[in-house]
C-alpha cells in the first residue's frame, strides 16, 4: 500500500477528513435528543444533536459546588471539545513520528496508530457522555455501545485495525487521570497506540488551559504548557507566537485579517495555526515562533491584496454619476462597468440612464425605437406616476442572443458612455492643462459620429437638459453602431474602437492627453490610501506597538464611529458606501455643527472604519441599514481549527431567521454539523429590535441558533469583553433576564430558557395578550395569574389562524401553572383540595355544587357560580362601605349570595350530583361556597372594594383553571349534554 503523502499535516487532513465523513456525518449527526414533531420530507430535522446538548467544558449544573467550579471555564460543548482534542492530538503525533522519508512500512504503521488516535481522542471524555461522575467506573460494555452507535468499530475495522472495548478502555485510562489503572490490559493491548494516548492527553489539556480563564491560563498558559511539555521532541512545535488583537469595532477586517494568516501560516509551514479564533471583539491566534515574522509580513500583504476596493461608479438621487474609490484609468474604468457588476442587481444602474418625464413621453416612441436598433431590451419607471423623471432599465442581455463579436456589449458601452459623457466636472488648478466638462465630451462625439456620416436625430439635439440629452447620445451612438454591425461589422469595429477603447475618445476623456486632463485626475485614489492605513493599522497589531490614527498629523475632526481624531476631508456623502451612516448622522462631539440653524454635514469616518463600513455593505448586499450590535460567534475554534476547512474552504454567512427556518424553499436553512465542515459568520448584519415583544423574539431565535450551532453567541450593545456562557447578552431586559435565568446561558439551560422563551413571544405578540402579560410572567406575585389568563385566551383558539400558536400557549401555561398550584414550598406534590390559596380553595368547593362541563361549553356555564357571585356582592357593596355593617349584615350577604347559587343551579339544572357532594346537601354546599367567598377570596384577593377590570381578569382566569383542574382531580365526569364526554381537557 503506498502513501503519497509529503507531510504530516497532509496525513492529518485525511485521516480526520475520513473520521468526519464516516464517523461524525453519518453516525453522530443523526443521534439527536428531543421528538420531532414534522414528518414532512422537505422539511430538515431540527433537534439538537445530542453531543452538541452536553457540555465537553465549562457546563451547568443544579449542584452549585459543580457550577461554581464550571462557571470560570468557557462553556464548549462535548462534540467540539472532543474534535478538538482529536486534531490537536493527530498534529502532534504525526509531527513528531511521520516523515517522507521513513520506509513504507513506517508509514503504514504511523498512519494506523494516526486513524486510532483520532477515535480514543473521540472517546476519551465518554464519562461525560454517559452522564456518569468524574471517578465513576466505565464499562467495557458501554464504551462498546458507544462505539458501534458512532461508527468507530466499522471505521477502525475497514482499515484493518482490530480495537476491542476493553482495549479502548486500557486507551482512555491512559489518557484520563480519573480512570487510570482501573482495568488489566485487554488481549488486543497495542503498545504503540498506547504510546501515541500521551499526545491525546496533550491536546486535552491544552484545550482545557485555553478554556479557563483563571490567571495562568488561557492563551498563554497555552504556549506554556508546550514549552515545557518533555512529550513534544519537535522544538518547533514547542514554540509558539501569540497574535492578540483587540478591535470590536472593525471585525469585518478582523476576519480578512484572520484568513490571510492562516492561509499564509498553512502554505509557509505546511499546517493551520494552533489556535485561531475572532470572538467578542479580539483576534487569538498562535503561529510557530521560528517562522512568525516571516507568516506576519507575507500575511499582511495577501490581506491587503485580497481586500475587494476597487474603483466603481456612483450616482446619487439628483442623478450627478461619477467614478469614484480607486485610482482610475482606463481599465479600471471600463472593469467598474463590467457584466459583472450589474448583473448584481446595483440600484444605481437605473439611475445612469434617467431621463425627464416629460422627455420620456413626449418622445417614446423615438426612444423605443432607439432601444430597437440597439437591440436591448428595456423597462420603463415613473412614466405613469407624479416623479419628475422616468427611469430606463435595460435588460442585461440581448433578446436574440446577438452579442457583438466585439471586447465589448452593447449594453456595457452604453452604461459606460452614460457615465463618461455624465461625469461630474472638478476643476482642477493644480496643472496648467485645461480640464473638459460634460459639455465638451458631448461635442467631440458628436463630431466624431459625424464625420463617419452619422447624424443624430433632431429631437435629441433640441432637447434643452444636458444630462438626459447626453443619456440619448450615448443610446444613439451605441444603436448606430449595432445597425452597422448587421451589414459591416468591420466598420461597426472601427467606429467603436473610435469612440470606446484605449486610444479612442472614452479612453483619453479618462486618462487625458498632452491638451487636457483626464476624469482620472479628478478622482482620489481612496483604495490605495485605504490600503496604506490598513497596512499601518495591521502592521502595528502583530508588532504589538501602538496604533497610530491615520491622519494624526492634519486632523480637526473626530470619526463618528470610532472617534479617533480624522482629517476634515474625510466627511460622508453619499458615494461612501458605508453601512448604516448617514450623511447627517449626529454625535454630539465638540466642533460639529450639530445644531438646527446649520445644514452643514458634518459626519466625518477614519479611514479604517470606512473601509470597515464598505465591507458590511458589500455583505448586506447594497442595501441600506442600521449600524448593527456586535453579535459576536467564532468561525473556528478549538486546536488546529483550520483543518476543518481544508477539504472545504467555503463560507456562509446566516442569519438567525435561517436558523428557525426549516424548509429549503423558503430560504436559507442550516443542517447538521456545517459549522464543523466550512466558516459560518452567524447574524454578522441583524440589526437589534426596539419594541420589548420583538426583543423576547429576536432573543429565541438567537437561543435557538446557539443550542442548533453548538457555538456560542454573544450580544454586545456596548464594549464586548470575553465571556463563558454560550449564549450571552449584555442588554437583556431586567424583567426578562429573571424568566430565563439571567444574562448569560449555559448548553444545559437552553432548552429550558428556549421552551420559555417561545411561549413568552407567543404570548407578547397575541391578540388579547400582548407584552403586558409577558412581563407580569416575571413577577412571583402575578406569574399564576398571567399564566391562567393565558391559558384562559387560548382555549377557544382552536380554529384561528394561528392554532398551532394558541395551542402551544394552552399546554405550556397549563402544565406551568399546574406546577405552581401543585406542588408546596418544599417541592412536594399536593392536592388542589390542600390549597390554601382562596381562588383555588373557592374553585374545589364550586365542583362539589356545579355540574362539570364539557371542555367546549361557554365561559359563562363554566363560571356559573363566579358570576352569581360577583354580581351579588357588587349589587351588595353598598351595604359594605357602611359604617354601621355588622356581623348580621355580613351573615345575610352570605345567606343571600347561597340562596342565588342555590336557586340559580336549580333552574339551569347545573348542579352537581348528589354522588359529587359527598354528604352535603346542595344548600350546604352553596352555603360553604358563599362564606369562603365573602370571608376570604372578597378581602383577600379583592381587598373588599370593586376591583379594576385587570385584577377581575386574573381572579376569574385563576378560579377557572383551578376549577377545571380540581373536577379532573376529583374524577368528575363531564356532563354528556354539552357534547362527547372528556376526561382529559388537555387532549
Amino acid at each position: 500500500m503506498t502513501h503519497e503523502f509529503n507531510s504530516p499535516y497532509e496525513v492529518a487532513v485525511e485521516v480526520y477528513g475520513a473520521f468526519m465523513e464516516e464517523c461524525v456525518m453519518k453516525h453522530v449527526i443523526f443521534d439527536v435528543v428531543g421528538s420531532e414533531s414534522n414528518n414532512r420530507s422537505n422539511k430538515i430535522d431540527r433537534r439538537t444533536i445530542r453531543l452538541i446538548s452536553i457540555s465537553g467544558k465549562g457546563g451547568w449544573s443544579q449542584n452549585q459546588k459543580l457550577a461554581t467550579r464550571w462557571q470560570n471555564n468557557n462553556n464548549i460543548s462535548l462534540l467540539d471539545h472532543v474534535l478538538s482534542v482529536g486534531r490537536g492530538a493527530l498534529m502532534f503525533w504525526l509531527h513528531d513520528n511521520y516523515d517522507e522519508k521513513i520506509s513504507e512500512k513506517d508509514k503504514e504503521t504511523i498512519i494506523r496508530v494516526a486513524f486510532s488516535v483520532v477515535c480514543i481522542a473521540f472517546l476519551h471524555d465518554i464519562d461525560k457522555d454517559l452522564q456518569l461522575g468524574r471517578n465513576d467506573d466505565i464499562s467495557a460494555s458501554a464504551i462498546e455501545e458507544r462505539m458501534k452507535r458512532y461508527g468507530i468499530d466499522a471505521f477502525l475495522k475497514k482499515r484493518g485495525i482490530n480495537i476491542s472495548s476493553s482495549a479502548m478502555q486500557n486507551y482512555i485510562e491512559h489518557v484520563e487521570g480519573t480512570q487510570a489503572c482501573k482495568n488489566p490490559p485487554a488481549t488486543d493491548y497495542d503498545r504503540l497506540i498506547a504510546e501515541a494516548c500521551p499526545y491525546v492527553e496533550l491536546a486535552d489539556k491544552l484545550d482545557g488551559t485555553f478554556a479557563s480563564l483563571d490567571k495562568g491560563k488561557g492563551i498563554d498558559g497555552v504556549v506554556k504548557m508546550l514549552e515545557r511539555w518533555p512529550l513534544l521532541q519537535s522544538d518547533y512545535l514547542k514554540r509558539w507566537e501569540k497574535i492578540e488583537i483587540h478591535d470590536h469595532l472593525h471585525f469585518f477586517l478582523l476576519d480578512r485579517f484572520h484568513e490571510a494568516l492562516s492561509n499564509t501560516c498553512s502554505d509557509l509551514t505546511g499546517f493551520r495555526p494552533l489556535i485561531e479564533i475572532v470572538h467578542d471583539g479580539n483576534f487569538l491566534c498562535l503561529i510557530p515562533k521560528a517562522e512568525s515574522e516571516k507568516i506576519k509580513e507575507k500575511a499582511l500583504d495577501r490581506f491587503i491584496d485580497e481586500l475587494p476596493f476597487k474603483l466603481r461608479f456612483s450616482a446619487n438621487n439628483r442623478f450627478t454619476c461619477k467614478f469614484v474609490g480607486a485610482e482610475a484609468s482606463w481599465i479600471a474604468c471600463k472593469n467598474a462597468m463590467a457584466p459583472t457588476n450589474w448583473n448584481s442587481g446595483n440600484k444605481e444602474f437605473p439611475k445612469l440612464l434617467a431621463l425627464k418625464r416629460e422627455i420620456a413621453e413626449s418622445n417614446q416612441e423615438e426612444i423605443e425605437k432607439l432601444f430597437e436598433l440597439a437591440h436591448i431590451r428595456h423597462t420603463w419607471g415613473g412614466l405613469d406616476s407624479k416623479s419628475t423623471s422616468a427611469t430606463v432599465r435595460p435588460a442585461f442581455e440581448c433578446p436574440e442572443g446577438d452579442q457583438w463579436d466585439f471586447e465589448i456589449d452593447p449594453v456595457h458601452t452604453l452604461l459606460l458612455l452614460t457615465v463618461v459623457l455624465n461625469h461630474a466636472y472638478l476643476k482642477k488648478q493644480e496643472s496648467k492643462k485645461v480640464t473638459i466638462n460634460s459639455d465638451y465630451r458631448e461635442r467631440e462625439l458628436l463630431t466624431l459620429m459625424q464625420s463617419e456620416e452619422r447624424h443624430i436625430p433632431e429631437f435629441i439635439v433640441n432637447l434643452h437638459d444636458g444630462r438626459s440629452r447626453r443619456v440619448l447620445v450615448a443610446l444613439w451612438t451605441v444603436s448606430e453602431i449595432q445597425k452597422l454591425y448587421s451589414y459591416d461589422s468591420k466598420e461597426a469595429k472601427s467606429i467603436l474602437n473610435s469612440v470606446v477603447s484605449s486610444n479612442g475618445l472614452v479612453g483619453r476623456w479618462i486618462e487625458g492627453t498632452d491638451e487636457y486632463l483626464g476624469i482620472s485626475c479628478q478622482i482620489p485614489d481612496e483604495a490605495g490610501e485605504i490600503k496604506r492605513a490598513l497596512r499601518q493599522r495591521f502592521s502595528a497589531y502583530t508588532s504589538g506597538t501602538m496604533v497610530i490614527p491615520y491622519d494624526t498629523d492634519e486632523y480637526s475632526k473626530r470619526c463618528i464611529l470610532s472617534n479617533e481624531p480624522v482629517s476634515k476631508f474625510r466627511n460622508v456623502d453619499a458615494s461612501s458606501n458605508a453601512h448604516g451612516i448617514k450623511v447627517s448622522a449626529f454625535s454630539g462631539r465638540d466642533g460639529r455643527n450639530d445644531h438646527l440653524a446649520s445644514s452643514k454635514s458634518d459626519t466625518h469616518l477614519s479611514i479604517v472604519s470606512r473601509a470597515e463600513l464598505i465591507l458590511r455593505q458589500k455583505a448586506q448586499g447594497n442595501s441600506s441599514g442600521s449600524l448593527p450590535p456586535l453579535i459576536s460567534s467564532p468561525t473556528s475554534t478549538g486546536l488546529f481549527g483550520g483543518l476543518v476547512f481544508e477539504n472545504e474552504n467555503s463560507e456562509e454567512s446566516l442569519s438567525l431567521y435561517d436558523f428557525s427556518r426549516l424548509d429549503h424553499k423558503e430560504g436559507k436553512v442550516y443542517e447538521g454539523l456545517a459549522c464543523q465542515t466550512k466558516r459560518i459568520r452567524v447574524a454578522r448584519l441583524e440589526s437589534m429590535p426596539t419594541k420589548e415583544q420583538d426583543i423576547v423574539a429576536f432573543l429565541h431565535r438567537t437561543a435557538v441558533a446557539a443550542q442548533r450551532l453548538g457555538r456560542p453567541i454573544h450580544i454586545f450593545r456596548g464594549m464586548p469583553y470575553r465571556h463563558p456562557a454560550i449564549l450571552f447578552f449584555d442588554a437583556i431586559p431586567s424583567w426578562l433576564a429573571k424568566l430565563i435565568g439571567g444574562n448569560s446561558l449555559r448548553i444545559e439551560q437552553l432548552p429550558n430558557a428556549i421552551t420559555k422563551l417561545e411561549l413568552y413571544k407567543n404570548i407578547s405578540q397575541a391578540n388579547g395578550l400582548g407584552i403586558e402579560w409577558a412581563r407580569k410572567l416575571a413577577d412571583p406575585k402575578n406569574e399564576l395569574g398571567a399564566l391562567c389568563v393565558a391559558w384562559v385566551h387560548s382555549l377557544n383558539r382552536d380554529n384561528s389562524k394561528n392554532s398551532h400558536v394558541w395551542y402551544n400557549i394552552r399546554v405550556q401555561t397549563h402544565d406551568h401553572a399546574r406546577n405552581i398550584i401543585c406542588i408546596d414550598e418544599k417541592g412536594n406534590t399536593m392536592k388542589l383540595k390542600n390549597n390554601t390559596h382562596p381562588l383555588v380553595r373557592l374553585a374545589w368547593l364550586a365542583t362539589q355544587i356545579q355540574k362539570r362541563r364539557y371542555k367546549s361549553a361557554s365561559s359563562n356555564k363554566q363560571l356559573l357560580c363566579w358570576t352569581i357571585s360577583m354580581k351579588f356582592i357588587l349589587n351588595a357593596k353598598f351595604m359594605l362601605k357602611d359604617e354601621n355593617f355588622t356581623e348580621n349584615d355580613r351573615d345575610a350577604l352570605i345567606l343571600g349570595i347561597a340562596s342565588s347559587l342555590e336557586e340559580e343551579l336549580k333552574r339551569k339544572g347545573d348542579a352537581a350530583a348528589i354522588k359529587h357532594r359527598g354528604k352535603k346537601t346542595l344548600s350546604e354546599g352553596c352555603l360553604e361556597y358563599a362564606m369562603h367567598f365573602v370571608n376570604e377570596v372578597w378581602p383577600q384577593i379583592f381587598q373588599s372594594k370593586d376591583p379594576p377590570s385587570t385584577q377581575r381578569r386574573i381572579a376569574k382566569a385563576i378560579y377557572r383553571f383551578a376549577l377545571l383542574e380540581s373536577y379532573r382531580e376529583r374524577g368528575v365526569p363531564e356532563s354528556t349534554e354539552d357534547g362527547v364526554p372528556e376526561d382529559d381537557l388537555m387532549t
